[in-house]
């Protein structure tokens, strides 16, 4: 603040500092120098402090003096001022970084006047020179410590958390952390740090947003793989979401070191500093060398560690598996093996790698050479080979593959003996079985022989006399015998199906038809056999020509089982044939319905109704009559046409059935 009684005397002194013959010499000196009261107001400078500093002549003059030096100096120049010391300040300049001075302080009086010169040196250079030896000397140190913690291999965790102790009691920054770069999901994991705390962003947030999202200047050194430092954090305000706090926090630097294990990207270094960063070559020189120390010593310890993991990876599945395992040259010679092989085949560790594999299994050798063949062509094969090492036979099975980079077959070897055994059994209990579905198909078909032939003769009677009677109460008795006999004819033949369908042994025997003779054909035959006074059997055909390819003995079955459930549930109304197209893109599909109105199924049911042996009602105390197999022989008939069977059904109004080819 500009002293204005201080001003009023300005003349005054200013007379006795051209009668000293000063002013002249303050003109052209090349010194930085302040002429200044006893209370440190400035009256006069040199033409070098505007040259250096940037303050003219009329901007400082009438200033206090300690105005220009930074309060952190402001201490240790009055206690030189008291003595007349020289002091090492740092002074304010206009808008650039502070400038280090050598100020001597010379008291004067002249004429009863008092007044003090400072006579400044610019020693920045100097300042800088051993600041820059210091943190050198700080950096080289902290280096160090960190090789040894690479050399004494520690547990990552520990290296890295030391590690930015370490540079933390360096004193060359405020904040140090490693963030571990999780690749699966794109995201870090802040590893271990230490420090002052830069950021309100927890790891939680640093998990579940990306790095680059916070700090996006990181991902131009992470792509590059280069050191990265940035001194004005303030030009990064706009663009990076986490600076301001940083800013707000005193933070002045970033230094960030993108650390790789091999090609691929394993984390990254955060350093943040309260002081700029001075960067030169000396000093990058020793973050690159540095950064290179680390990156050896992370591919060092993962080394380390595969080497140790493939020793317990042997130890747990070679050592201690319960598969015999055997390493065999490409000559047949054993070079390693393991005991649960050794017990297999009943000798010692040591006699077996003293023997070929020919030898131990002297019998299948044959087998053996032509499975080691098959493996160098990279082939897949196991062979089983019997044995008798103990008076017992024995099993065992061998399978392997050929290992290229050390020309050795890697063999392993169960034994399957219960697995054999358990495998004749169950081919003496298929041959069984087997044999009981050719007895029961001999059986069922010696039945249906027996009981077709008088059968036919009772329908064929029943048949005449139904036609021929004129007497409508005895006609009446006769179609209750047609239709039973029938309905035994027809439970006979449901039966028969059933055998074959469930022993696999019935196959379509496809041929080529016209389905609208089919029906027309198959209705008659129906309308002779279900001749009630109270159902009306009905025929619609929508297609003029109807060519089909399939079995028209498995149709007709399908058909006549559900005319015969209609029939069953339907106490009076119709029943309905329907067949008609369904025009697609891809081809044309034909569609067969059976309709009715009779009780309906209730939705309880479901699909149960295709089930064998399954029915609307059941037990002995059910409603109707019937075997159960009926529509099930419909489904299973329906799919070996490659055809699927479905119904809609309404309780109390009817239902219909529907089959698409």
């Amino acid at each position: 603040m500009v002293n204005e009684n201080h001003l009023t005397g300005k003349e005054d002194l200013q007379k006795t500092l051209n009668g000293m013959g000063s002013s002249v010499f303050l003109r052209n000196s090349q010194v930085l120098i302040f002429v200044c009261d006893q209370n440190y107001n400035i009256v006069e400078i040199s033409n070098k402090v505007e040259e250096l500093l940037g303050y003219k002549n009329e901007e400082i003059v009438g200033k206090s003096f300690l105005d220009i030096i930074y309060p952190e100096d402001i201490e240790e120049f009055r206690e030189a001022f008291k003595n007349q010391n020289s002091v090492q300040v740092r002074l304010k300049p206009l808008n650039k970084e502070p400038v280090w001075c050598c100020i001597s302080i010379n008291k004067y009086k002249f004429n009863n006047q008092e007044f003090v010169y400072y006579i400044a040196f610019d020693v920045s250079e100097l300042v800088k020179g051993k600041e820059k030896i210091a943190r050198l000397s700080s950096f080289l140190s902290s280096i160090s410590r960190v090789n040894q913690l690479l050399l004494k291999k520690y547990e990552l965790g520990e290296i890295f958390t030391k590690t930015c102790e370490i540079f933390i009691d360096s004193g060359l920054f405020h904040y140090a952390s490693f963030m571990k770069y999780i690749e699966d999901f794109d995201k870090y994991v802040i590893f271990s740090h230490s420090g002052e705390k830069i950021s309100g962003i927890t790891e939680e947030e640093l998990i579940a947003r990306k790095l680059y999202e916070i700090f996006p200047f990181i991902k131009n050194s992470v792509d590059d793989n280069s050191i990265v430092i940035i001194n004005d954090l303030k030009s990064l305000q706009k663009t990076t979401p986490g600076m301001l706090e940083l800013i707000e926090k005193d933070f002045k630097s970033i230094c960030v070191i993108p650390i790789y294990c091999g090609k691929n990207f394993f984390g990254l270094f955060l350093f943040c500093s309260k002081r700029s960063w001075i960067v030169d070559n000396e000093s990058l020189q020793l973050l690159e060398e540095w950064k290179d120390n680390v990156e050896f010593g992370l591919k060092d310890f993962f080394k380390d560690r595969h080497i140790l993991e493939e020793t317990f990876k042997k130890e747990l599945f070679f050592d201690r598996s319960p598969s015999g395992f055997l390493l065999v040259s490409e000559e047949g010679k054993i070079v390693e093996t393991n005991q649960s092989f050794a017990e297999l085949v009943s000798l010692s560790l040591k006699e077996i790698t003293s023997k070929t594999i020919f030898d131990i299994f002297p019998k299948s050798e044959e087998p053996l050479r032509n499975m080691f063949k098959m493996l160098l062509e990279r082939k897949n094969v196991e062979i089983e080979i019997p044995v008798n090492f103990d008076g017992t036979i024995r099993w065992l099975q061998l399978v392997g593959e050929y290992v290229f980079e050390f020309n050795l077959y890697l063999l392993i070897c169960k034994d399957i003996t219960e697995k054999k055994e358990y495998e004749k059994e169950l081919e003496i209990q298929k041959q069984k079985a087997l044999e009981l579905e050719r007895l029961k198909t001999n059986i069922l078909q010696n039945i249906s022989h027996e009981f077709r032939t008088p059968l036919n003769g009772i329908l064929g009677f029943a048949k005449y006399l139904r036609d021929s009677v004129g007497d409508e109460e005895i006609k009446e008795f006769l179609v209750e015998i047609y239709e039973s006999a029938y309905r035994l004819f027809r439970t006979l033949e449901s039966l028969i199906y059933t055998s074959q369908i469930v022993s696999g042994n019935l196959k379509p025997r496809k041929e080529i038809f016209d389905l609208k003779i089919f029906l027309e054909n198959l209705y008659m035959e129906l309308k002779n056999i279900f001749k009630r006074n109270t159902i009306e059997l009905r025929l619609e055909i929508n297609c003029d020509e109807c060519l089909v390819d399939s079995d028209a003995e498995f149709l007709k079955t399908i058909i006549y089982s559900l005319v015969e459930n209609a029939v069953k549930f339907t106490v009076k109304g119709e029943i309905v044939i329907r067949a008609y197209k369904i025009l697609e893109p891809d081809r044309d599909k034909l569609v067969i319905e059976v309709s009715d109105t009779g009780i309906g199924i209730s939705k309880d049911i479901g699909n149960k109704i295709f089930e064998i042996f399954r029915q609307g009602s059941e037990g002995i105390s059910r409603n109707y009559e019937g075997h159960g197999v009926g529509l099930f022989n419909v489904k299973m008939l329906t799919e070996l046409l490659c055809g699927t069977v479905s119904y809609e059904s309404e309780v109390g109004k009817g239902t219909t059935f529907r089959i698409i080819f």
